[in-house]
């Protein structure tokens, strides 16, 4: 089976979690501030004024400001067995072969999904004088910097559903674009003439 890469929101799971994350166990009323605070800083991402990473400290912060990261991670492992995984997930033999699970998700929300041999490059955030500080946010071109990090510079094969995984998609023989549970699959060359030239590192 070779070296496969797997981006997870919406390539491993019907929706994007990260809303979902912060609003897990919540009262409706909090669950409702959150979700405007949410769309709020999601339209200066939009925008251009404020980096999704930003959005999610942000989020962290201002609603979990006061927990201590041995109960973020807590919440996060818990979170984790809520989420809708799709077929692609289901049908993916996770202990054969060199499998890559690589998302801007937070790592403590990936490890319980997935068995011990597959190896997770995700999200990191750690808890200083008071304030959530990244460690590493695993999104865009960071994914290919973190793979390259870790010895990984070609794959045979890259799941995604997004076009910012184009340096990860760089790294790759075949691509297989999912989409809920359809997925197309691409050779390199198909996908350039289609999408246009990949990015080097």
């Amino acid at each position: 089976m070779g070296t496969e890469l797997f981006d997870f929101d919406k390539t491993l799971t019907y929706r994007d979690t990260t809303l979902p994350l912060f609003c897990y166990q919540q009262t409706r009323w909090r669950r409702g501030v959150m979700v405007v605070v949410y769309y709020g800083l999601a339209v200066l991402v939009k925008g251009g004024l404020l980096k999704t990473a930003e959005l999610k400290r942000l989020m962290l912060q201002l609603f979990y400001g006061h927990w201590e990261q041995l109960r973020w991670e807590a919440h996060c492992a818990a979170f984790a067995h809520s989420i809708r995984t799709n077929q692609l997930y289901a049908q993916t033999l996770w202990e054969e072969g060199q499998k890559w699970v690589v998302s801007a998700s937070f790592e403590a929300v990936l490890r319980p999904l997935f068995p011990k041999q597959v190896k997770l490059i995700g999200s990191k955030i750690t808890k200083v004088a008071g304030q959530w500080q990244w460690q590493q946010h695993a999104y865009g071109r960071e994914k290919a910097v973190l793979l390259q990090n870790a010895g990984v510079d070609r794959a045979d094969r890259v799941y995604t559903d997004s076009h910012s995984d184009r340096y990860m998609m760089a790294f790759a023989t075949e691509i297989v674009w999912v989409a809920g549970d359809t997925t197309t699959c691409y050779t390199r060359a198909d996908w350039e003439r289609k999408y246009g030239s990949l990015p080097k590192m």
